[in-house]
């Protein structure tokens, strides 16, 4: 597994081997300060060989460790650490969060029937885990009065552009170690003149064998027919961006987004439910901290 984590990393990542905190602290400023000096964009990943047991502890719940924002991702004793440059990143993801709260509170879905779940980590084994940069999970997932127990059905992953590889391999991570429980990933590439949202799923089950470029294209054609409602087996398994949303400045381009209610929340709308709706003036207001 380790192979596929460093494949995926963009060009200039940062390595180092792990000593202590306080030196690790050092290195993750370093990542930090290098960003901001190239106005937000660069490498935002620092991967740290050696990692001992409380250091990955520590790492994975204690988020002020480093006195830098970040998400935590190890295997073994091998950890990659995504720093995040600014504030920017961390308002957009909560954007997102905002817009389908608000359309939940308008469609009186009740705020306990699901939950968000902020850097919970994902542990599919247990010397694995990823932190995401948000999740949901639905009320059929969590049991009433206890902590977020299974997998969930929305993640959102965000980053600067030199990372978009290293954002679609964490799309995949999510869809095969949920064993295709996690139904929507949300990739945000945050660029120096646009923001790009990828609405990544699994394809059908009946799609065709092997998935061609043309099958795909047929799917994003009418990314609103093909929603993943359902686990499926590992051979089936393959996931795609359905749907591409590009805001600058000044346009947004192949908007709305739609996320199926149903994919979210394990059930068919209710009476006064409908689909998640993400319009050119929502999208407008999500990125309103990048611009």
């Amino acid at each position: 597994m380790e192979h596929d984590i460093f494949e995926a990393l963009p060009a200039g990542y940062e390595t180092r081997t792990f000593t202590q905190m306080k030196k690790l602290k050092q290195d993750a400023l370093h990542v930090l300060n290098t960003l901001i000096q190239n106005g937000d964009q660069g490498n935002q990943f620092l991967v740290v060989r050696g990692l001992t047991k409380p250091a990955i502890e520590r790492l994975d719940n204690d988020k002020s460790s480093l006195e830098v924002t970040y998400r935590f991702q190890w295997d073994g004793s091998v950890g990659i650490i995504k720093i995040q440059p600014s504030a920017a990143p961390e308002f957009t993801t909560m954007n997102v969060v905002t817009v389908i709260t608000d359309q939940l509170s308008a469609m009186g879905t009740p705020m306990t029937d699901g939950a968000w779940g902020g850097t919970t980590t994902y542990k599919p084994q247990p010397a694995a885990g990823k932190q995401a940069d948000q999740i949901f999970v639905p009320g059929s997932r969590r049991p009433r009065h206890a902590s977020i127990r299974g997998w969930p059905t929305l993640v959102i992953e965000t980053g600067v552009s030199e990372s978009y590889t290293k954002l679609q391999a964490d799309a995949k991570w999510w869809f095969a170690n949920s064993l295709g429980d996690v139904r929507i990933v949300i990739v945000i590439v945050i660029g120096r003149a646009y923001v790009k949202f990828e609405k990544w799923q699994l394809v059908p089950q009946n799609a065709p064998r092997p998935v061609t470029r043309a099958y795909i294209n047929q799917l994003r054609a009418n990314p609103a027919q093909h929603s993943p409602t359902v686990t499926q087996a590992p051979p089936n398994r393959y996931a795609y961006s359905a749907h591409e949303v590009i805001v600058t400045e000044t346009t947004v381009t192949d908007d709305p987004m739609i996320l199926p209610f149903e994919a979210l929340y394990e059930r068919p709308p209710g009476p006064t439910e409908r689909d998640f709706i993400i319009t050119s003036q929502m999208f407008r207001e999500i990125v309103d901290p990048v611009f």
